[in-house]
Order: structure tokens, then C-alpha cells, then sequence
């Protein structure tokens, strides 16, 4: 994540917000904001098998910056179930084509199936 924060802070970025910069291992989130306040770049480092996983299945866009499926999203905020994330999970769960069955089977595997069902029932 050096390379990048080099290269943002050098692109008028500043660093808003960050998680584990202690870590030997650096930080586990960085929230970049451009120069005009407009744009947010937020960047987790990829740690554990779900993080890992959340990359390998990440798309490119049209720019060529690969982002998280919309699944995976939903997966993430299901575990972190903080009041914004239940907000962001209400727009979320109504983007066409979402894979269902691979949202069921990681949230089973984290143990936050209750949550989907709710997520699910409010649609």
C-alpha cells in the first residue's frame, strides 16, 4: 500500500481516515480524499481469506481499477452491521443481478445468515 499512498499524497490526496497503521503488516483501510473533496478512494488491504477472496473476484471497470463485486460488498457489510452500512445494504440489495446464492453461502459461513434474512424481508 506504500506505492499507493505515495502516489495519491503525490496527486494532492490526503489520507482522511485509517485503520491498523501500526500493524507490522501496515494498515488494513486507508480512506484517500481528492484534492476537490469529491472523490473517495477507500483501499483494504487483503489479510485474511475473505479479504483475499473479495480481491481474486474483484471486476475492472472501464478505467481498469478492479472493485469489489456487489456480493462481496454485501457480504462485508452484513459482518460489519454498522447503522451506515445498513443503509448503504438497503441500496445495495436492489442493484439488478445479484448472485443470492453466493451471498447465502458466505453469509452462513460468517455466521450472519439473521442478517441477510432481515436485509432480504425488507426488500
Amino acid at each position: 500500500m506504500g506505492r499507493l499512498r505515495r502516489g495519491l499524497l503525490a496527486a494532492g490526496f490526503h489520507v482522511a481516515r485509517e485503520h491498523g497503521a501500526a500493524l507490522p503488516s501496515g494498515p488494513d483501510f486507508v480512506r484517500f480524499v481528492a484534492p476537490d473533496g469529491e472523490l473517495l478512494l477507500e483501499v483494504q488491504a487483503a489479510k485474511t481469506a475473505l479479504q483475499r477472496e473479495v480481491v481474486q473476484r474483484a471486476v475492472a471497470t472501464a478505467s481498469g481499477l478492479r472493485v469489489a463485486t456487489i456480493e462481496d460488498l454485501i457480504v462485508l457489510k452484513l459482518i460489519a452491521d454498522r447503522p451506515k452500512d445498513q443503509g448503504d445494504l438497503d441500496g445495495l440489495s436492489r442493484l439488478p443481478g445479484i448472485d443470492w446464492r453466493y451471498v447465502e453461502r458466505c453469509a452462513q459461513e460468517w455466521s450472519v445468515e439473521q442478517r441477510l434474512r432481515r436485509l432480504r424481508s425488507e426488500l
